[in-house]
């Protein structure tokens, strides 16, 4: 069982080191990729921290927010789209 939830605040608040919570503005998050039984959240400004759970999990932590599946393995974070164009996507 995992600890990951979201909060009042719009934050991800997930377990860190030493029984610490790390919160994760919503707002910050770019991209959530899964690995396997993995998950790696990406922020904006390059941190990146690694979950125990798979990326399904999170599609359904965040299904009412601003995230979107665009491929199997990625969710990415609507806000921060600038453009999209044919075969190409750019954040």
């Amino acid at each position: 069982m995992n600890n990951i939830c979201l909060n009042n605040q719009n934050q991800i608040e997930l377990p860190g080191p030493n029984d610490l919570i790390i919160n994760i503005d919503l707002s910050e998050v770019c991209r959530i990729n899964g690995m396997g039984p993995f998950t790696q959240i990406n922020l904006l400004d390059g941190r990146n921290y690694t979950c125990a759970v798979a990326l399904s999990f999170f599609e359904d932590l965040l299904h009412t927010h601003t995230f979107y599946k665009v491929h199997a393995s990625h969710l990415i974070n609507k806000v921060h789209v600038k453009r999209l164009s044919p075969g190409r996507k750019m954040l």
